[in-house]
């Protein structure tokens, strides 16, 4: 199944990056998805490992946050779309 997360920051003001972004990765679950979605924000954001891990990334309060999960790319529904960086896991 093809999952797009729209993500955020926890904690944009602890953070350089003031971005948005979405990931789009195919996973056989919700759980994997967030996995496969976490390795791509860390290869795509490289200091963000400075502070955080795959295992981290998504319960920490210098992390990352999923503000919608969705079924299928649906990124070219976004509005404001080029202000989101769109990251393939």
């Amino acid at each position: 199944m093809i999952y797009t997360l729209v993500c955020d920051w926890a904690d944009i003001t602890a953070s350089l990056m003031d971005n948005r972004f979405a990931v789009i990765t195919e996973a056989d679950s919700y759980e994997e998805a967030q996995q496969k979605a976490a390795r791509a924000i860390l290869a795509r954001f490289p200091e963000s490992t400075e502070f955080e891990t795959e295992d981290t990334l998504w319960e920490s309060e210098t992390g990352a946050i999923t503000l919608l999960a969705l079924y299928g790319d649906r990124t070219a529904d976004l509005v404001d779309r080029t202000d989101y960086d769109i990251l393939h896991a």
